[in-house]
């Protein structure tokens, strides 16, 4: 009985503009993203987003490399609305073409933040190393308290439509 109030309770959310997403979303869009883990950051299949952990004040700019090529910056930050303490928080992001079909998509750990300067300036992989794993420094989260993130696509589509993000318990 507990499953059937869950699953209605989570339909009334998508027809109410999302489940826990941010961004100029289509209701309903699901990230295909999938695995989480310490070393690297995705989301697994079947992955539901925790409701008390919220992402906020999100945009995203189009940024230029200093050695060539493009980025699309996405930065926000996640508060626990939750009454427990949260650790390695997940936040997948998903960029969205006119038609709603996701053309790019990433996953980090929260509280992993570099400036733009240093990310237009340095290798990819260094970027992806840091967001992604911030060198497994643990970033907790207590109830009622927020932690930035940094999202970062190299050469990204031309044309961004929307984005898309939800975050994950990663524990």
């Amino acid at each position: 009985m507990e499953s059937a109030f869950l699953v209605a309770f989570g339909a009334s959310l998508l027809l109410a503009g999302g489940l826990y997403l941010i961004g100029f979303t289509r209701p309903g869009l699901e990230l295909s993203l999938i695995h989480a883990s310490r070393r690297g950051a995705t989301v697994s299949p079947g992955a539901k987003a925790n409701p008390h952990l919220v992402p906020r004040e999100a945009r995203g700019e189009y940024e230029q490399r200093v050695h060539g090529g493009k980025l699309y910056i996405l930065q926000g930050k996640v508060t626990n609305t939750g009454k427990n303490h949260r650790g390695w928080i997940l936040v997948a992001a998903a960029l969205l073409d006119n038609n709603g079909k996701v053309v790019a998509e990433q996953a980090v750990h929260a509280g992993n933040v570099l400036s733009i300067d240093t990310v237009r300036n340095i290798d990819p992989d260094t970027v992806f190393n840091v967001l992604r794993t911030g060198g497994n420094e643990r970033r907790s989260l207590r109830s009622g308290t927020s932690i930035p993130f940094m999202v970062v696509f190299f050469d990204p589509p031309e044309k961004i439509d929307s984005f898309q993000v939800s975050c994950f318990d990663a524990d």
